[in-house]
């Protein structure tokens, strides 16, 4: 793993935003985001899972001749201690929208939001 990535991994594993990790390495918040990304590769073998980890809801693949993007998230599963760990095959899952949008808690936020 390159040096960027490793600093990019520790910054978010220590509870950084993408936006503070981007700010204390002087580079983009999308940057950011791609350098703590585990590597095309590997989200790619997770994508052939076809199948929500959480739900176990077939995830489709879009397009044709399986030359397509598949519908899901690649998820972290855990936090861990190291960046190695971090985006290592064994710590990602995939989840079809609904599942992704609940571990993250995002309904719950937008139920917050409404009430106030």
């Amino acid at each position: 793993m390159n040096p960027r990535k490793i600093e990019a991994v520790t910054l978010k594993l220590s509870g950084m935003t993408y936006k503070q990790v981007a700010s204390v390495m002087g580079v983009t918040g999308q940057r950011a985001a791609q350098l703590v990304s585990p590597p095309t590769t590997v989200k790619d073998q997770i994508r052939r899972r076809r199948q929500c980890a959480d739900c176990m809801v077939p995830i489709p693949m879009l397009g044709e001749r399986g030359y397509g993007i598949v519908h899901g998230h690649v998820h972290h599963d855990k936090i861990t201690d190291t960046p190695e760990q971090y985006n290592h095959i064994s710590n990602l899952v995939l989840l079809c929208s609904s599942c992704h949008s609940l571990r993250h808690g995002f309904l719950a936020k937008a139920r917050a939001m409404r009430h106030q």
